[in-house]
């Protein structure tokens, strides 16, 4: 999520939307406000909203997200949420009679395969979560050469297909070989990190950016469940950082890291 440099109290404000033919809608909008001297705060929100020209296929993708900065001398904290729904009706296709009905004059009149509501199935359901903490302490607000930081990351991601309303005919299922309860197919992932860094800076001048290199470890944890399996994977990990830039336009980044 972008954050912006804001003059004064005045919020900055985006509102953009679009519509087709009563159906296709795209909206996005955003509200950012330095609301006071150290505190910032953000809103983004987007959402699309599509009917395919045939029965059955239909699109639905929304997102929210919310930033907060409060910064105060030598101390500057985030914190971000955001939140990624997608929804997608597929149809299976057209029949292959479609060739030979030339009286259809309508695209949403051709027969499909698979169901004709406009909410139906099969569907692919997606959901993202995220929310993530970061701050930081620098000995220098202008020119920091030592800074110690600390970062929390949680995120949730969930995708779902399913076929609540499979044809009584299950062989269009193909190699699935499936019944007629129809196919589902379901993955939920979480993962939580947990970071501590160590920046210091050397050298740097008018002529020649600082050499910058960082220090980090972290723990982080990923929790699985893919029907019908669950299984939770634990990691320590550490790692260096190396940033510097040559005189001119020429930039090298060297990193190295252990993960357990």
């Amino acid at each position: 999520i972008p954050i912006f440099d804001i003059d004064g109290k005045k919020p900055d404000t985006d509102l953009h939307y679009s519509q087709i033919n009563m159906q296709h809608v795209l909206l996005r909008s955003r509200f950012a406000h330095q609301a006071t001297e150290n505190l910032y705060y953000g809103i983004h929100y987007g959402i699309l909203n599509y009917n395919g020209y045939f029965n059955g296929h239909r699109s639905r993708h929304q997102d929210i997200g919310l930033n907060f900065r409060y910064s105060k001398k030598h101390y500057t904290a985030y914190l971000s949420f955001t939140h990624n729904a997608n929804n997608q009706s597929e149809n299976g296709g057209l029949e292959n009679t479609v060739l030979s009905l030339t009286d259809m004059l309508f695209l949403v009149n051709l027969p499909v395969r698979l169901n004709t509501a406009s909410n139906g199935s099969p569907k692919h359901e997606n959901r993202h979560l995220s929310v993530s903490y970061r701050h930081f302490w620098q000995n220098n607000i202008e020119n920091p050469t030592f800074k110690i930081g600390h970062q929390l990351l949680f995120e949730n991601n969930k995708f779902k297909y399913f076929d609540s309303n499979p044809s009584p005919d299950s062989s269009f299922y193909g190699n699935f070989q499936t019944n007629n309860r129809g196919i589902r197919h379901f993955l939920l992932h979480r993962v939580l990190d947990n970071e501590f860094s160590w920046t210091q800076s050397f050298g740097g001048n008018l002529n020649k950016s600082a050499l910058i290199f960082k220090a980090f470890v972290g723990y982080r944890w990923n929790g699985v469940n893919q029907e019908p399996e669950k299984f939770n994977v634990h990691n320590l990990y550490a790692g260096a950082e190396l940033k510097d830039r040559l005189n001119g336009p020429l930039t090298y980044n060297a990193d190295i890291k252990f993960v357990n």
